[in-house]
């Protein structure tokens, strides 16, 4: 539900309240997240913000206060949620309330990217644009909130509404300012064969913390979730926020103490070398960050993920079923089997309970060690004569499901594809290029690499 009572915005989903508003000079103002409270015009209470600790004698000193989406460079020293080169060539902007907008029975949209959608749940969007008039820029906040979760999905949309071209070098999709306490972050990283390990680090005035990854997308190495939570909660006591980006990409989840004790959080893309020309009336699109709330402690917050994202994010035919007991032939055969190898080894399994057969590497081109075929989709009839298809049927004879490998993004340079198109891998043409297991990643910001690995892989099982 979201509620407009003066210049106040209240988002309340099933336990929570999401409290912001417009002040008297224009500015959108951050006032409360946590357990639902009662619904009022919070922009009257003057003496809660008071000015007495900012900097700036002749402006409205933001440097104290909490706010939705900061800018830089104007009364506002700490971390900004954005920055741009604007059309002066500066990177100082001052975002201005123009527009509410609220959307009944909606959800935010992103171009592109996954995000929450509604199905049978009732939730309610907010859009808040902001303007810097002075630079003809715009900022759309996008809130959604559900009555069934305690949960809000955030996202930005960039516009440049001037006559040239500015530069986008960091944009997050969430910004949260916290109030004056004992915070601990937690976040889980990790690496190959020990994933999600739980690192918690108290925060302490002055000191930067972020949980991030540049490598190219989210892994193992660091999950894009982070909790930031009283000193003394755990599973089922204590004040916890999450904060959870849908987004596979290089992500980053920072927390600073300002000055006077208050806690700004950000979740967004990496601004590590990130850089984005947006020419005029283009639009820039962040993926959504998910951030929660509970007074009961963890597990609270990670069943209420869980429902929100099994419910309203995965859009698998596998939603809300058991997954069948598979085995896949990797560790049985590696890259030596024929096709009886593997139907006598479906045998066994399916007399052992199982419901799935996956055929692993080896299926394809030349593939008989890891060093070459990535990209050579195409059925190695040495070891399949009767294609995919053909086993995958028998598969079925013998009572199982079949399932199949890829790895659609990799490409070999010992391969006929690599031989045909060496452009289409991800290297600088001044350098040779790192090889990871004899293996190079395709370049899927290219149309024509896509058009490639969909049609290829369309065409794989039928021969």
């Amino acid at each position: 539900m979201i509620i407009q009572n003066g210049k106040t915005i209240h988002l309340q989903g099933n336990n929570i309240s999401y409290i912001m508003f417009e002040n008297d000079t224009g500015d959108f103002l951050h006032f409360y997240f946590g357990k639902k409270i009662a619904d009022y015009d919070y922009s009257l209470m003057k003496k809660e913000w008071s000015e007495e600790w900012g900097f700036a004698t002749n402006e409205f000193s933001l440097d104290v206060y909490p706010q939705e989406y900061p800018s830089y460079g104007h009364s506002d020293l700490r971390n900004p949620a954005y920055q741009i080169i604007n059309k002066h060539q500066n990177a100082v902007s001052q975002l201005k309330v123009k527009e509410y907008k609220i959307h009944n029975n909606a959800v935010s949209v992103i171009d592109g990217m996954p995000c929450l959608f509604k199905a049978n749940q009732n939730a309610d969007t907010l859009e808040v644009i902001l303007y810097d008039e002075n630079i003809d820029f715009e900022v759309h906040l996008y809130y959604t909130v559900f009555d069934e979760y305690d949960i809000v999905a955030r996202n930005a949309v960039i516009v440049n509404k001037a006559d040239k071209p500015i530069e986008i070098t960091s944009a997050y999709s969430a910004n949260l300012d916290l109030p004056v306490g004992d915070y601990d972050m937690v976040h889980f990283a990790g690496g190959w064969g020990r994933e999600r390990e739980m690192v918690r680090t108290p925060l302490k005035l002055g000191i930067k913390a972020e949980a991030e990854n540049a490598r190219g997308g989210s892994g193992h190495q660091m999950n894009p979730f982070v909790m930031i939570c009283s000193p003394h909660a755990d599973e089922t006591h204590g004040k916890v926020y999450g904060l959870s980006l849908i987004y596979s990409g290089n992500h980053s989840t920072v927390a600073k103490i300002d000055q006077f004790g208050g806690l700004r959080v950000q979740q967004g893309i990496n601004p590590h070398q990130f850089s984005w020309e947006l020419k005029p009336n283009e639009k820039f699109y962040t993926p959504q960050s998910v951030i929660c709330y509970s007074d009961t402690g963890f597990g609270t917050m990670s069943r209420e993920y869980h429902n929100v994202y099994r419910n309203n994010l995965m859009k698998s035919a596998w939603t809300n079923k058991e997954r069948p007991i598979l085995i896949n032939n990797w560790e049985g055969t590696y890259f030596d089997f024929t096709e009886e190898k593997l139907l006598a080894m479906a045998r066994k399994a399916k007399d052992a309970g199982i419901e799935l057969f996956v055929l692993d590497d080896g299926w394809f081109g030349k593939r008989n060690n890891d060093r070459c075929s990535l990209g050579d989709w195409t059925v190695n009839k040495e070891k399949l004569p009767s294609g995919i298809d053909g086993l995958a049927a028998k598969i079925n004879e013998v009572g199982l499901k079949f399932g199949l490998w890829f790895e659609p993004e990799m490409i070999s340079p010992d391969s006929e594809l690599y031989r045909k198109h060496p452009d289409w891998a991800v290297k600088v043409s001044e350098r040779t290029p790192v090889e990871i297991r004899h293996q190079l990643v395709l370049d899927l910001s290219r149309d024509e690499v896509c058009d490639y690995v969909i049609t290829i892989h369309n065409l794989s099982t039928t021969k």
